[in-house]
C-alpha cells in the first residue's frame, strides 16, 4: 500500500511538471530577475514589428507586489537596440528605468538562439546579462551605475504587424571571419557651414560598440554612380571606423565624450550603384570595400559589403 502511495504521489508530480512545461500559450516570456522566476503568458505580453524592428513587452508583480515592466526592442536581424526593466513606485512618484548601455549593449547583455521569421510572424530568443539604471546627470556619466542581473527566454508566435510609416531606412549588416556588425542604431548629421569638410554623414552603430560612418562633402543621393577611393591620409569624402571603448552608460544624452571612441584608420573604397527614390526619400545603394588597422596593424577587411543610405 505504501508504495502504491509512493508510485501515485511520483505520477502526480511528474504530472505537474509536464503541465508546467506544456503550457499552452501564443506569447510567452520566461524571466529571472533579482532571484524571482516568472513565466508571463498571452495577455501580459506584448508583441509587434515596426520597419525593421521587433519590440516585445511584458507586466509582472513580484513576491513584494511591485509592479515591474520588462521590454525588448531588437532588429529583424537580431541587433540589439535595448532590453530593459520599469520599475514602478509603490504609491506614486517616478517610474525607475534600467536598460542596457546606450552603446556596445553586447558589453553587458547577450541575446542568442535568435530567430524571427516574417512569414509566420515567429519570434523567438534567449537572454542574460545586466542591465543599468538611468544616468541623467551629463557630468556624472563616468560612474558606474547600479545594475539588475536578468535571463530568460521569449517566444512569440503571432508578432503583429505594424504599418511602417517610413519610406526607407538606412542598413548595414554584415558578418566575416573576425567582426560581425549588427546595426542597432543608425543617424545622420548636416554642418550648416557649407565651407566644413564632411558635411553629410550618415553613422550605423552596431550592437557590440562598433561604428561605421560615411563621411562626405555632398549630399549622398545627389553623388554620381561610380567607385570612390581613399586612403589612410584621405580627409575628405570618407569612411570611419571606431569602437565604443568607455564605461557602459545608460542615458538619452547620446555621445558626449569623444575620447570614450577609438578611432580606427581606414582605407578603401565604396561603389555607388543606384540612385533611387523610395516615396519622398533618396535611398544610395552600394558596395563597401574597407580595410581597417590599428597603429599600423591590420584588423579588418571588409569586401564587397552591402549598403544602403537614405538622403537629406
Amino acid at each position: 500500500m505504501k508504495n502504491l502511495i509512493f508510485f501515485l504521489l511520483v505520477f502526480l508530480l511528474i504530472a505537474c511538471k509536464e503541465d508546467e512545461v506544456n503550457v499552452s500559450f501564443t506569447k510567452l516570456v520566461e524571466l529571472t530577475v533579482d532571484n524571482q522566476s516568472y513565466m508571463l503568458v498571452d495577455e501580459v505580453v506584448s508583441s509587434n514589428e515596426n520597419c525593421e524592428s521587433v519590440f516585445v513587452s511584458a507586466s509582472f508583480v513580484n513576491a513584494e507586489k511591485r509592479k515591474f515592466r520588462i521590454s525588448f526592442h531588437l532588429k529583424k536581424t537580431g541587433a540589439l537596440t535595448q532590453a530593459s526593466i520599469d520599475v514602478y513606485p509603490e504609491i506614486s512618484g517616478v517610474i525607475e528605468v534600467l536598460a542596457t548601455p546606450t552603446f556596445n549593449p553586447r558589453s553587458i547583455f547577450s541575446v542568442t538562439n535568435f530567430k524571427y521569421d516574417a512569414a509566420s510572424k515567429y519570434l523567438y530568443f534567449e537572454f542574460e546579462g545586466e542591465v543599468m539604471e538611468e544616468n541623467r546627470r551629463i557630468d556624472k556619466l563616468d560612474i558606474p551605475q547600479a545594475r539588475k542581473y536578468m535571463k530568460g527566454k521569449v517566444e512569440i508566435k503571432d508578432v503583429k504587424t505594424s504599418n511602417c510609416s517610413i519610406d526607407a531606412l538606412s542598413k548595414l549588416s554584415f558578418s566575416t571571419d573576425n567582426l560581425q556588425f549588427l546595426t542597432s542604431i543608425t543617424s545622420a548629421r548636416i554642418q550648416t557651414n557649407p565651407v566644413v569638410p564632411n558635411r553629410f554623414t550618415s553613422a550605423f552603430y552596431a550592437d557590440n560598440g562598433f561604428k561605421i560612418s560615411f563621411m562626405n562633402n555632398d549630399n549622398f543621393g545627389d553623388v554620381p554612380l561610380g567607385t570612390y577611393t581613399f586612403t589612410e591620409n584621405t580627409l575628405e569624402n570618407i569612411i570611419k571606423f571606431e569602437k565604443y571603448i568607455g564605461i557602459p552608460y545608460y542615458s538619452q544624452i547620446g555621445m558626449v565624450h569623444e575620447q570614450d571612441w577609438k578611432v580606427y584608420q581606414t582605407a578603401g573604397s565604396y561603389t555607388i550603384k543606384e540612385q533611387l527614390k523610395v516615396g519622398t526619400t533618396k535611398v544610395t545603394k552600394g558596395l563597401l570595400n574597407l580595410k581597417v588597422s590599428d597603429s599600423g596593424v591590420f584588423q579588418y577587411q571588409l569586401v564587397d559589403i552591402p549598403y544602403e543610405l537614405t538622403s537629406f
